[in-house]
C-alpha cells in the first residue's frame, strides 16, 4: 500500500492560500481568519510565521515576484528563439498568453500598491518589481545593440503596465498586441542619446513613433500613458519623465495628423503642470 503524499509545509500553504485570495478578492477584503480557514493551519501557526498581515502581504509579493518574472521572461525568450523576433517585443506575446489564463486578475504588485498606497513597503516592493522587469528589458536591448536601451526600456515598461491594466477589463490578449504595435514603433524610432541628457533630441526622435501608428492605435497608447501618469503621481514617484517624454511628442504628431492645432497641446501641457509634472526644458 502506497503512503499518502506528504502535505506542504504550513508556511507554503499559508502563502499559496493568501496569494490566491488576495488575487481574487483583494487584500483589504481578505481577512486573516479566512486565510487560516482555507489554508488549514492553526491561528498560532500563521502568526508564528507571519506576525502581522503586513508581513504576510510582503512575503506573498516576495514569493510571487520572481515566479511571475521568470514565467514571462522565459516565455518571451522561447518565443524569440522560435521566431527570431527581438526578446523585448516577444515579451508582449508572453503578456498576451498570460492575459488569456483563466486565473488572470491583473498584476498583483500594481493592485497591492493601489490598495495600500500608504504602505511604503508595499509600494517599494511594487516599484522594485517594475524595475526588475525594466532591467531585463534593458539587458535584452543591450544584447540587441539598441542605441538607447535604458530610455527604450523605460518606455516599454509603461506600455506593459498599461496593457496589463486594460487586460483586466477585457479578458483577452488585445491590449498586449496593441501595446506591441506601439513598442515596435518605439524600437524603430531608435532614440540615440541617454534619457534625461537632452530633452530636444529624444522628443524629436520619439515624434517618429507617431508615423508608424494609425490614429486609433495612438488613441490606445495615449489611454495607457494617461493611466500610467496618474498612477505615478498618485504614488508620488518623482521621476515621471519617461511617460512625459513619450506622451508629448506622440500627442503632438497625432494632433498634427488630425488637424488639431497647438491650442490642445498647450491645454494638455497646462494640465500636466497642474498635477505637478513639468515636461518643459
Amino acid at each position: 500500500m502506497s503512503s499518502p503524499a506528504p502535505s506542504k509545509p504550513p508556511r507554503d500553504a499559508i502563502l499559496r492560500t493568501a496569494a490566491a485570495l488576495f488575487d481574487r478578492h483583494g487584500i483589504r477584503a481578505t481577512g486573516v481568519d479566512r486565510i487560516i480557514a482555507e489554508s488549514g493551519v492553526a491561528k498560532a501557526t500563521l502568526y508564528r510565521h507571519f506576525p502581522s498581515k503586513d508581513d504576510l502581504i510582503l512575503a506573498v509579493l516576495a514569493q510571487h515576484g520572481p515566479a511571475q518574472r521568470d514565467s514571462l521572461t522565459q516565455a518571451a525568450l522561447a518565443h524569440s528563439q522560435a521566431t527570431g523576433e527581438p526578446a523585448a517585443l516577444a515579451l508582449f506575446d508572453a503578456l498576451a498568453a498570460w492575459f488569456l489564463l483563466p486565473d488572470f486578475n491583473g498584476c498583483p504588485f500594481a493592485k497591492a500598491a493601489q490598495e495600500l498606497p500608504e504602505n511604503q513597503a508595499v509600494v517599494a516592493a511594487a516599484l522594485a518589481h517594475t524595475r526588475a522587469v525594466q532591467d531585463w528589458l534593458r539587458d535584452q536591448l543591450v544584447k540587441a545593440d539598441h542605441q538607447d536601451p535604458g530610455a527604450t526600456a523605460a518606455m516599454l515598461i509603461l506600455l506593459m503596465d498599461g496593457a496589463t491594466v486594460h487586460a483586466t477589463l477585457r479578458a483577452d490578449g488585445a491590449p498586449a498586441q496593441a501595446a506591441k504595435v506601439a513598442a515596435t514603433a518605439i524600437l524603430a524610432a531608435s532614440p540615440t542619446i541617454p534619457f534625461g541628457q537632452s530633452r530636444r533630441q529624444p522628443r524629436d526622435s520619439l515624434r517618429q513613433v507617431g508615423q508608424f501608428l494609425l490614429p486609433q492605435q495612438i488613441d490606445f497608447l495615449m489611454q495607457q500613458l494617461d493611466f500610467e501618469l496618474s498612477l505615478l503621481v498618485d504614488l508620488e514617484v518623482v521621476d515621471a519623465a519617461p511617460a512625459i517624454h513619450i506622451r508629448q511628442p506622440v500627442l503632438a504628431h497625432h494632433d498634427d495628423r488630425r488637424g488639431i492645432g497647438g491650442l490642445k497641446r498647450k491645454q494638455q501641457i497646462q494640465q500636466d503642470e497642474r498635477v505637478g509634472i513639468n515636461p518643459r526644458p
